[in-house]
């Protein structure tokens, strides 16, 4: 059991054995549960894609109502026909919502005091009911894949297939964008970066205080950083503090400190670069990650391959799946593997480098 970060020194959290990210690939499995009242959208057995809304919280704007029968002089069961708009439709403040019949003052009227939509008329009561709109909170998925369990207004599950590095310290916050590594911070500008897709950077250095805050404001959506120095001025006395007081999302690899990201750590990310990632941060120790989606081997017109090296070479063979696997091989090198089978019904793991696709008839002829 490790003393909660709040209590610790800074220098007591320098090295700290469990301070380092560990890295899993292969079936990935997150339940997504809504923390208050709200609806889960998503289907069983649906493909969802990483970012993709699968559940929604219920508004909690406020509501005013009117009898609008009153006012219109007309019967509960006709007020209907009196509204100026229809039911659930949205309008802004100061929208006629109903009319009165015409007096020598003036004509009484029903005006919209905010934003929001009519969202019940009794036909009993003959009262009508106005709720403002708020901004819909909504759940994403945090992984792609495909939902394997629901509960119904509670959470759904998804199973996908990728890269998970689970690090040691993070804020709060989720980012779904596309992977950019950045080798120096000091030539990264922001500013440049114009398209809408967020970026999520992955740094290979440790991150300054001041570098972090330039990032406030821009179309960076989060940082992964291996470390953060513990600067001397009180302000920034303790990382945890600093970067939980930031609204990008941040998580870093190795802890507190100047550590590097490690070589392996950085083969991954650049792997991964231009590609979607999620970043997850929490406060609570071990548990911000960052999944990395599964890596894709495009289909086209070919109906098989070839191996082009190891004990296959030239044997045609068939991908049994589309993600490729982060893999060391017999000499260590880190690379990049896809499950093949035979046509003979064999099946082995092989570098993805080797595989070459094979014309169909009408292009060898």
């Amino acid at each position: 059991m490790h003393t909660p970060l709040d209590q610790e020194t800074p220098q007591s959290l320098v090295n700290n054995n469990y301070i380092r990210a560990s890295v899993v690939t292969g079936k990935i499995r997150r339940i997504h549960t809504l923390t208050r009242q709200g609806r889960i959208i998503a289907r069983m057995g649906e493909s969802v894609p990483a970012g993709d809304i699968v559940g929604n919280y219920e508004s909690k704007g406020r509501v005013v109502s009117l009898n609008v029968s009153s006012l219109t002089k007309t019967p509960p069961s006709k007020i209907l026909g009196t509204l100026q708009i229809a039911v659930d439709e949205h309008v802004g403040p100061g929208t006629i919502l109903a009319k009165g019949p015409s007096r020598l003052l003036g004509n009484p009227q029903w005006e919209a005091p905010f934003a929001g939509s009519i969202c019940h008329a009794s036909s009993l009561s003959g009262h009508a009911y106005f709720r403002e709109s708020t901004d819909v909170n909504k759940l994403a998925a945090v992984v792609s894949g495909e939902v394997v369990q629901l509960q119904e207004g509670k959470s759904a599950t998804i199973e996908g297939y990728g890269t998970c590095i689970n690090c040691p310290i993070g804020n709060n916050g989720i980012a779904i964008g596309t992977l950019f590594v950045v080798p120096e911070q000091s030539k990264f500008d922001p500013s440049l970066y114009i398209e809408e897709t967020p970026l999520i950077l992955a740094t290979t250095e440790s991150v300054t205080y001041d570098w972090i805050d330039s990032l406030s404001g821009t179309q960076i959506a989060a940082v992964i950083a291996p470390s953060m120095p513990v600067a001397q001025d009180s302000t920034h006395s303790h990382p945890r503090r600093f970067i939980t007081s930031q609204k990008i999302p941040i998580v870093l690899t190795e802890g507190v400190g100047t550590a590097l990201m490690p070589s392996s750590l950085q083969g991954l990310f650049r792997s991964h670069e231009g590609k979607l990632a999620t970043v997850v941060a929490s406060i609570l120790p071990g548990q911000s990650e960052v999944i990395l989606d599964k890596h894709i081997v495009h289909k086209n017109s070919h109906s098989s391959y070839k191996a082009t090296s190891s004990s296959l070479l030239g044997a045609e063979i068939v991908p049994r799946s589309e993600a490729l696997v982060h893999s060391r091989n017999g000499a260590g090198i880190y690379t990049t593997v896809v499950e093949i089978g035979t046509r003979e019904g064999s099946g082995l793991w092989i570098n993805s480098n080797n595989i070459e696709s094979m014309p169909t008839h009408s292009e060898a002829t």
